[in-house]
């Protein structure tokens, strides 16, 4: 069984276009959820979830395939919007939250660690 947050993380990661081989130096990193980006009524979850990251209130959420696509498709606005733009994308890490509570109170989400640097290329073999 796949996770959610797992399957967006790879996907996030691995893109289907995949670029030059290298490292990254003077890395940073922000961490940001849903509430940072206010509510999005084009979510297909609405009005139950109603974020550009995933953000609900009842832990045995299924997230179907239209939702997940739509998290996707936002993941370059938020991305785009956090690395500064003389710096490169490196990685996501995209974690499972819980912001405590009781009953529907609590909260069950998702928080993306944004990871950025200056990208080096490397040839990818011993010089």
């Amino acid at each position: 069984m796949s996770d959610a947050s797992n399957r967006l993380q790879d996907k996030f990661n691995n893109p289907i276009v995949q670029s030059e081989p290298g490292f990254f130096t003077n890395t940073e990193f922000y961490m940001t959820n849903g509430e940072t980006w206010g509510s999005n009524e084009n979510n297909p979850a609405y009005p139950d979830r109603e974020y550009i990251i995933y953000w609900g209130y009842y832990y045995s959420q299924c997230v179907e395939h239209e939702e997940l696509n739509f998290y996707l498709n936002y993941f370059d606005y938020i991305k785009n919007q956090i690395v500064p733009s003389n710096k490169d994308f490196a990685s996501v890490n995209v974690l499972d939250d819980v912001i405590g509570g009781e009953g529907t109170t609590t909260v069950y989400c998702h928080t993306y660690k944004i990871f950025w640097g200056d990208f080096n290329p490397s040839s990818g073999g011993i010089e």
